[in-house]
């Protein structure tokens, strides 16, 4: 099964892209995926890696993307040997998964 997110979910992702590709997509993109894990597109996020989903919308403060740009759980700190997010980008980060709608993630079966 894959999960989408909705049509909106791609607009807002616009706002957050630039921190993303800027910090994230080195080493979690296209080219490279650390972990089996892209950053490039919300469903990317959503589908995650080997530690499995980086986000939970609508629940940031579970969401694997945050906990790891905060260095919680005992995981090394993202972005990985490089300064910290500063807290207004974990914040907008936060922020849009936070605004994510939950009930409008669907599965589907391809």
């Amino acid at each position: 099964p894959t999960t989408t997110l909705p049509a909106t979910a791609l607009a807002s992702f616009a706002q957050i892209q630039p921190l993303l590709a800027k910090s994230c997509i080195e080493c979690h993109g296209p080219a490279k995926q650390k972990a089996s894990l892209r950053v490039d597109s919300p469903d990317a996020i959503l589908k995650g890696g080997k530690s499995g989903p980086a986000m939970i919308p609508g629940d940031s403060e579970h969401s694997l993307l945050i906990r790891r740009c905060l260095g919680l759980d005992n995981e090394p700190r993202m972005p990985y040997k490089r300064p910290s997010l500063p807290d207004d980008q974990i914040q907008s980060l936060r922020q849009w998964i936070d605004w994510l709608p939950v009930a409008k993630a669907k599965t589907e079966n391809p």
